[in-house]
Formats: structure tokens, C-alpha cells, sequence
């Protein structure tokens, strides 16, 4: 009998402990949070220009997350480009990645501000283009995708040639 007084104190004794632990939890206690909330708002001011060589694609860094709070991890961009296919361009194509950008890599783009300016080099004349971005946190994860820019390159004109100048 005393055997089995000891086993029955036992397993009130674990079942009390594996209650206690199974409703304590850990952590913040509050309502959940959805998971796109903590990720950077999309970036806005997509625009491109004409080049020599390219289209040069720029917009403004975002500066908050999706829940409204000051975005304090935001780690690159990744630019999506689509090109559009001349035999039929109102159809629907793929985006594929064209390009990461790491901010803390310094490299590949330039940084004005809080303005991103990255040269799109792939072009060719009277090639037309769709541009989006998605910024990423240090965490990995993305926001929000920018508005959808197109784009159509043109090159500059030439200077002119054959100029000459007199004193006179």
C-alpha cells in the first residue's frame, strides 16, 4: 500500500508540474500581432530616367513598418523586372528578381538622402520595362511590394558633332 501511495503522490505531483508549465508560458503577454505587421511598409517614388547605357531606377526608402511603428531594421531591397514581350504585351508575364540590394554592402547602388538610385544597364532602345521593389529587415523578412513602374528607354540624343567656333 505504501508503494502505491507513493506512486499515486507522484503523478498528482507531475501532473500539478506539467500544468503549471503548460499554462505559464513565456514572453510578452498581449494580443497577437498578424505577421505582415512588423515588416517594412513598401517603398514609395519609383521612378526611371533615361541614360547613356541605361535606365536609371531610384525611389524613396520607407520608413515605417506595416503597423504604423518607426521601421529601425530595414536591411536591402530586392527590384523585380519584367520585360515586356513585343510579340504580345498585354500579356501577363512573370517578374523575376533582377537585382539584391544590401544597404549595409555599399555596393551596387547609391544612397542620396533617402533616395536609392540603382542603373538598370540591361536595356536595349525602345525596350520597354516593368520595375517593382520589396524592402527586407535583418530578419529576412519582405514588406510590402512598391507600385508596379513602367518604363520605356529611350537614349539621350547625341551632342552634336562638327561644331567650330570663331573669335569674333
Amino acid at each position: 500500500i505504501m508503494n502505491l501511495s507513493r506512486l499515486f503522490l507522484s503523478m498528482v505531483f507531475l501532473f500539478a508540474i506539467s500544468s503549471f508549465l503548460a499554462s505559464s508560458g513565456c514572453g510578452k503577454k498581449g494580443p497577437p500581432l498578424p505577421p505582415d505587421s512588423l515588416v517594412p511598409k513598401a517603398a514609395t517614388g519609383l521612378a526611371a530616367s533615361g541614360r547613356s547605357g541605361g535606365l536609371l531606377i531610384s525611389w524613396i526608402l520607407p520608413d515605417k513598418n506595416n503597423d504604423g511603428t518607426d521601421l529601425v531594421d530595414l536591411s536591402g531591397f530586392k527590384l523585380y523586372k519584367r520585360v515586356e514581350d513585343k510579340r504580345c504585351p498585354e500579356c501577363p508575364s512573370f517578374f523575376p528578381e533582377y537585382a539584391g540590394i544590401d544597404l549595409e554592402m555599399h555596393t551596387g547602388y547609391l544612397l542620396r538622402g533617402k533616395t536609392v538610385f540603382f542603373m538598370d544597364n540591361e536595356v536595349e532602345d525602345g525596350g520597354k520595362y516593368f520595375y517593382k521593389v520589396a524592402p527586407f529587415n535583418k530578419s529576412g523578412y519582405f514588406g510590402t511590394f512598391s507600385e508596379i513602374l513602367p518604363a520605356e528607354y529611350s537614349p539621350p540624343p547625341k551632342p552634336p558633332t562638327g561644331l567650330e567656333a570663331s573669335a569674333g
